[in-house]
């Protein structure tokens, strides 16, 4: 994972889709939180994990 510009805090959870983790963004200032979402899908499930992460980060954006 290329994780070079944040600081993982902890992580959040774990299942089927991945592992969720709390961490901080050092480019941002007062390193502002974020989350980090390893993706580990079934290589069969790959397409369909990918439009689901692209999907729950447009939403999130949406929310801010």
């Amino acid at each position: 994972m290329y994780l070079e510009n944040y600081t993982i805090i902890e992580t959040l959870g774990k299942g089927g889709f991945g592992i969720t983790y709390l961490a901080e963004d050092k480019r941002k200032q007062n390193n502002a939180k974020c989350v980090i979402k390893e993706i580990i899908p079934d290589p069969s499930e790959l397409e369909q994990a990918k439009q689901r992460f692209e999907k729950e980060a447009s939403i999130l954006q949406e929310l801010g």
